[in-house]
């Protein structure tokens, strides 16, 4: 007989691969619509507060915890300053 909660339980666990492809899809994404709404004049929409790249780490924090949190949001501060 087949135990199809062990195999459930192991697809929906996070792996550090799948959160690395989160950051940075999340990362492109936000890249993308920074870039096609104020272009390179605002880069990091430093100009909105609060920014929207604070979601980045809020959205890793949450899904993959704390660790994963600080990490992207260092990650995000270093790359808009």
């Amino acid at each position: 007989m087949l135990d199809f909660t062990k195999d459930m339980g192991k697809m929906l666990l996070p792996t550090t691969r799948r959160a690395w492809a989160d950051l940075l899809i999340l990362l492109v994404l936000l890249g993308t619509l920074n870039f096609f709404t104020k272009g390179v004049s605002d880069f990091g929409w430093l100009g909105m507060n609060p920014s929207p790249w604070l979601l980045v780490p809020l959205f890793l924090g949450a899904r993959y915890g704390f660790k994963w949190g600080v990490g992207a949001g260092f990650l995000v501060g270093g790359i808009i300053f």
